[in-house]
């Protein structure tokens, strides 16, 4: 007989009631109880969790940063609490991240971090001594644009080096301490007035533009890409601000050959230029590298079109042949006076350039591969997919 079946007495129900409750007669078992949840460690704001041990039995055990986020060009300071035996040292550097393809970090005792092949330490990384008691400081370039940075730390014995063997690291032994937020912001970017204007012909002449140049980053994310390298030159007169690009590219080309005609749709250099916040107009110009030129003006983000034609003449030259796709080229270099007279009809910059003025200005290139997917560079990164963000652009201030 089924002793949960059910009885006309109330306690024999709540006794059966126990029973099933016990032996699940059910068929569901009982529900558990809430399980018991502990609160992590409390941790200084900007301390990290990981610890790390090197191959001499030396550890980092503690790492906080501050403050988060740091601006470019101003001081995030490390603090690590170690443990080591007499003698050697730590020292810690700062770190543009890398794709995750390139840069996978080792947990415990397994996995590997694969650097590429020229690389023997990432660009622009500068070792400092860790400081012991105190923080370290470390200062992010002025130019800095992704929005973060990676910390990274090596023990060093004597003139040896002493690899890490637990906790997060690369496949070489340098601990990867964690990574710092760094606040977004336009690249500041300084152009110095040209005692004479250039001789536009597509030839960068030396002693023509003031340098050094600035390189371009991907338009996403601020890194210095792996695409074909890009560098910008900005000078000026008072009549005119002038603008300049190298490009690497082993596969120029362009069949557009008309002007206005959609250049963005294949290679071109583009030009954003109008005056800083809360201005809202500006010009948008490109040119292809057979020259061909679009431009257009705009009353506020995206509000306009192309039906203003600015008086601007680039010169290009391509090294390389532009109609042949199976070759390998060089690049292509565009030389262009963006006149004053012009810009200031169409945006609210002042129509004579001087020392002190500020203009918002963002400068693109646009490659299409023969093989593989398109990339864009920029001179100020706007880290969404829009060329058109304005509040992105470089502040560029003229200087004499």
């Amino acid at each position: 007989m089924n002793r949960c079946a059910p009885r006309p007495s109330q306690r024999v129900r709540r006794a059966c009631g126990a029973v099933c409750t016990l032996l699940a007669c059910a068929g569901e078992p009982p529900p558990r109880p809430d399980p018991i949840v502990r609160p992590p460690p409390a941790r200084s704001p900007g301390e990290r969790a990981d610890r790390w041990t090197f191959a001499d039995g030396a550890r980092i055990e503690a790492v906080v940063f501050d403050p988060e986020p740091v601006a470019p060009g101003a001081a995030l300071t490390v603090s690590v609490r170690t443990a080591a035996a007499d003698g050697g040292r730590f020292e810690l550097a700062l770190a543009e991240p890398a794709d995750a393809a390139w840069q996978v970090v080792a947990y415990g005792p397994e996995g590997y971090r694969r650097l590429r092949p020229e690389e023997d330490e990432p660009p622009g990384v500068r070792w400092e001594v860790a400081a012991q008691p105190g923080p370290t400081v470390l200062r992010v370039p002025e130019d800095y644009a992704p929005s973060s940075a990676v910390v990274l730390a090596r023990r060093r014995v004597g003139p040896a080096l002493v690899a890490a063997v637990s906790g997060p690291r690369r496949e070489d032994g340098v601990a990867v301490l964690g990574v710092a937020a760094v606040a977004a912001r336009p690249r500041r970017i300084r152009a110095r007035r040209l005692a004479r204007a250039p001789v536009l012909d597509g030839t960068l002449a030396p002693g023509e533009w003031p340098g050094p140049p600035v390189a371009l980053v991907e338009s996403r994310t601020g890194r210095r890409g792996t695409a074909p390298a890009a560098r910008v030159f900005v000078g000026w007169t008072p009549e005119a601000l002038f603008v300049a690009a190298q490009i690497d590219d082993p596969d120029v080309w362009g069949t557009f050959t008309e002007r206005d005609a959609r250049l963005w749709t294949q290679e071109a250099f583009e030009v954003f230029v109008g005056a800083p916040a809360p201005s809202r107009r500006y010009v948008e110009l490109q040119v292809s590298p057979r020259c061909v030129v679009f431009d257009a003006a705009f009353e506020a983000h995206r509000e306009g079109g192309p039906e203003a034609d600015l008086d601007t003449t680039p010169a290009c030259r391509v090294r390389g042949t532009l109609d042949r796709r199976g070759d390998r080229d060089e690049g292509w270099t565009v030389e262009w006076a963006l006149p004053m007279a012009q810009l200031c009809a169409f945006t609210d910059l002042s129509c004579e350039a001087s020392a002190g003025l500020v203009v918002a200005m963002n400068a693109f290139v646009l490659d299409r591969p023969r093989r593989g997917p398109a990339t864009a560079l920029a001179l100020s990164p706007t880290r969404v997919p829009d060329f058109h963000a304005m509040e992105a652009a470089a502040r560029l201030e003229l200087v004499p």
